[in-house]
């Protein structure tokens, strides 16, 4: 007896074969986005605290990576905006090394703060990363 020749395995197989692409092609598409997503920029770690003494709005450095000296820093007192650099706030000797870093005080005097809002923000220009956003005195 001959046998009969049937085509029944062959649509089985193309169905699990056209499975296996379109399942093979999903997940490397997928990988790709997620694996050749860019990293995170880094930004600056840094600790910086503000405090009032008196009139004065200082903020002191305490830790972390040093700063540039274009810094900006913003105060915000009673209202006003006043703009600044870290090197228009940091004395003569601390200014040398051309950074802001570990320990040095940026000092702000000449406003009388007694009962105004004190607001400081501290930006580092070169990655436009906020820093330090904070109320050191409600008013």
């Amino acid at each position: 007896m001959k046998g009969k020749r049937t085509d029944e395995a062959i649509s089985d197989l193309l169905g699990a074969m056209l499975l296996l692409t379109v399942a093979v092609s999903v997940f490397s598409v997928i990988s790709l986005n997620i694996l050749s997503d860019l990293s995170p920029e880094e930004h600056p770690l840094v600790t910086i605290v503000g405090a009032l003494e008196g009139n004065n709005v200082i903020l002191t450095h305490r830790g972390g990576e040093p700063l540039p000296l274009e810094s900006e820093i913003v105060l915000t007192i009673g209202g006003t905006q006043l703009n600044f650099t870290a090197g228009q706030l940091l004395d003569n000797k601390s200014k040398q090394d051309e950074l802001w870093t570990i320990g040095e005080l940026l000092v702000y005097s000449g406003t009388n703060l007694t009962g105004l809002r004190v607001e400081a923000t501290v930006v580092d220009v070169k990655d436009d990363t906020t820093l330090l956003m904070g109320i050191l005195q409600h008013g």
